[in-house]
């Protein structure tokens, strides 16, 4: 750099490896960012799966919003301290479902399947990927996320508030699988080692408190 020969020759050194590090930060900055956010595919199985997914995304996306939830987010909510992008399943049925930040060509680190337990294997074998595949875990009874009118504070209230509308079984279970992947991320830090967030999400699987 011409315009610095006149500096002395510690100065320069300086300025060169000020520039050195300036330029490892912008390397390593795209890993740094995917380091702190992960994606979650939310998979329906069964009947009429358009209606069904988007239940259960605005259910998960209720728990995002109140766990670590702030204004001007840039994904879709925020889960165990890290960014949360939501995928809708399948492809063919998810042309309505335009209000979401995740990207289809990433790949999900967690596949949530709504509908029976043992769809979680097809789904995994579908996706291609390393991911973790679980059911969305059993619910409360229903008394406990259904009924607003004796729970003014409760999920069927706080959903209302949200969306307009009362939730069904299907929201409630995006929101209980919000949860669930809360509780495993937060522990791990992270969806890196996968078997230990199979295991973390596994010990949710009978049921959480809401």
């Amino acid at each position: 750099m011409k315009e610095f020969e006149h500096l002395p020759k510690r100065h320069r050194h300086a300025l060169a490896l000020a520039a050195l590090l300036l330029a490892a930060s912008f390397v390593a900055l795209p890993d740094a960012a995917r380091a702190h956010s992960f994606t979650v595919a939310l998979h329906a199985v069964g009947t009429n799966q358009p209606a069904t997914l988007a239940s259960a995304i605005r259910g998960m996306r209720l728990a995002a919003t109140e766990r670590d939830g702030h204004a001007d987010e840039t994904s879709d909510g925020h889960l165990g301290g890290l960014d949360l992008f939501i995928l809708p399943w399948p492809s063919e049925v998810t042309h309505g479902i335009t209000w979401l930040k995740g990207a289809p060509q990433n790949k999900p680190d967690i596949i949530v399947v709504i509908g029976p337990p043992d769809a979680a294997a097809t789904a995994i074998r579908a996706s291609q990927t390393e991911a973790v595949a679980i059911g969305s875990g059993v619910l409360p009874t229903d008394t406990l996320w259904l009924n607003e009118d004796t729970a003014p504070q409760a999920f069927a209230a706080r959903f209302r508030a949200a969306y307009g509308v009362a939730p069904d079984r299907q929201a409630a279970a995006g929101y209980n699988a919000a949860r669930r992947v809360d509780l495993a991320v937060r522990a791990q830090g992270g969806v890196t080692d996968r078997d230990d967030l199979a295991e973390a999400l596994g010990n949710t699987a009978k049921g959480i408190d809401w």
